[in-house]
């Protein structure tokens, strides 16, 4: 929480984005989920980048390491459930549980057990992810805060969109749009929300 002498004054709609520099005193842990197509492409090198929700959406940003949301939410402070730069990430994905044998798992992504029978094996979902299996941890190497539309096309195909293939620019940002919606819903992009947008490499 902050305190606040002062209301500032509303943001100008041209604010492109807000970056947070700098390494915490300290290394925090977070949990990510990815769906399984996301979770190859971050194996395969492909997605360097994810887009998270800002919640709840700021009537004002002010670059503060945190989010200062002032009006109607003007004594809210809100930080990235990703951390900040030299966080550490750990991935929840999908995965095949042996009843039979707790330490004998399958990564949906990219394993399938040899006997999918029910007596055997349970299918559970990434949320349920404990941290002690997740395979993969990403450092978080930048994060920043801009609206959704704003994606340039280098960040669209870092989310893993393009893949090992050539695309063309439009297409690149088209893919992502798509990509977007079928997670977040019809409209989802044309609200154009204020978006975190957190680059990371695998350790």
């Amino acid at each position: 929480m902050i305190e606040m002498t002062e209301t500032p004054k509303a943001a100008s709609a041209e604010i492109a984005s807000t970056t947070f520099s700098g390494v915490a005193p300290g290394c925090a842990s977070h949990p990510v989920l990815f769906s399984g197509p996301m979770v190859r492409a971050i194996l395969a090198g492909d997605k360097t980048q994810t887009r998270r929700i800002l919640s709840p959406q700021p009537d004002y940003v002010d670059d503060i390491g945190g989010i200062a949301l002032y009006g109607k939410n003007w004594d809210k402070v809100v930080k990235c459930p990703c951390g900040r730069k030299g966080d550490h990430l750990y991935v929840r994905e999908s995965w095949w549980e042996c009843v039979d044998n707790n330490d004998r798992i399958y990564y949906s992504a990219t394993e399938t057990p040899e006997d999918t029978n029910r007596r055997h094996y349970r299918k559970r979902p990434s949320i349920h992810m404990r941290r002690t299996d997740s395979r993969i941890t990403l450092e978080v190497v930048d994060v920043r805060l801009e609206r959704l539309t704003a994606i340039s096309v280098g960040d669209a195909i870092a989310e893993g969109v393009g893949g090992t293939t050539s695309i063309t620019p439009c297409y690149a940002q088209e893919r992502f749009k798509t990509l977007w919606e079928s997670i977040n819903g019809p409209g989802s992009w044309d609200a154009d929300p204020w978006v975190w947008a957190v680059s990371f490499r695998v350790v």
